[in-house]
């Protein structure tokens, strides 16, 4: 038989990067013209998988130091098979992304990704000029250019993966673009993205309830200094902790974040 005893705790920590904002910069970084460096990143795996899709894409993927990485955009792709890993918001993300090249390329990915949906994508992407296959609905995904802008109807009740990546391509077709979205799920992702966008200095128009983008073409990335925020999903462990069980000081946290994990703290 063994005993646990309840016990006491006491300290300071900092939370983890969000993964979800380093892909979402990475992605943003590699479609720049110049140099991004991204403070305190996230090094999961699927942090690596982007930073392995840009690298594909052209772009220059270099450590600046202990905790940041400078990031140099590239707009040829280097190879064409590119995976994803295991990472689902990168599988979904880049998909448009890869769309803005006029070389067909496939993307895919490993493990239980392999399951995970991706049909949604394929109407979307016709509409707005690119040509799209999957395997019945599934990965891998084999695309190919160049994206032109238009209008496009997004079902947004699977995932807002999909959707983010769309939002994140757009802005560089010829053409300008009018996304309608239905069903949408997952609101504080969508404006996670947002918020990416307004840091690359990109422009767009939408109504309160995510329902519709107008986005114009033709806009550029500006190159800066982008700091990610603590992760609000692994730091609510650590929060949880001192609650229960004495007294825990996490840093590193933006109490006015766009992550829903945020809420937390109710």
């Amino acid at each position: 038989m063994k005993l646990v005893f309840s016990s006491e705790i006491d300290g300071s920590v900092n939370a983890p990067p969000s993964k979800s904002l380093t892909q979402r910069a990475i992605a943003a970084a590699g479609l720049c013209r110049g140099r991004t460096v991204i403070e305190n990143p996230s090094r999961s795996a699927d942090a690596n998988a982007a930073m392995a899709i840009i690298g594909g894409m052209g772009a220059t993927v270099e450590n600046e130091s202990p905790n940041a990485i400078a990031i140099t955009g590239g707009n040829e792709p280097r190879r064409r098979d590119f995976n994803a890993g295991e990472a689902g918001l990168s599988l979904r993300m880049f998909a448009p992304i890869l769309a803005l090249f006029d070389r067909e390329v496939a993307l895919t990915g490993k493990g239980s990704l392999l399951a995970r949906p991706i049909g949604m994508i394929e109407g979307p992407l016709r509409a707005l000029g690119a040509r799209v296959r999957t395997e019945n609905g599934f990965p891998p995904v084999t695309l190919q250019g160049p994206l032109r802008g238009g209008r496009a109807e997004v079902d947004g009740s699977v995932s807002s993966q999909f959707l983010s990546g769309l939002l994140l391509a757009t802005p560089l077709c010829e053409n300008d673009t009018t996304l309608i979205v239905n069903g949408l799920k997952s609101a504080p992702y969508v404006r996670m993205t947002l918020e990416i966008l307004r840091n690359f200095a990109l422009g767009l128009d939408c109504d309160n309830e995510l329902t519709r983008f107008d986005i114009p073409g033709r806009q550029s990335y500006r190159p800066l200094r982008y700091r990610v925020e603590g992760d609000w999903s692994g730091a609510a462990f650590l929060l949880v902790a001192g609650a229960v069980a004495g007294r825990a000081a996490v840093r590193d946290l933006n109490p006015s974040s766009l992550q829903a994990d945020r809420r937390i703290l109710e």
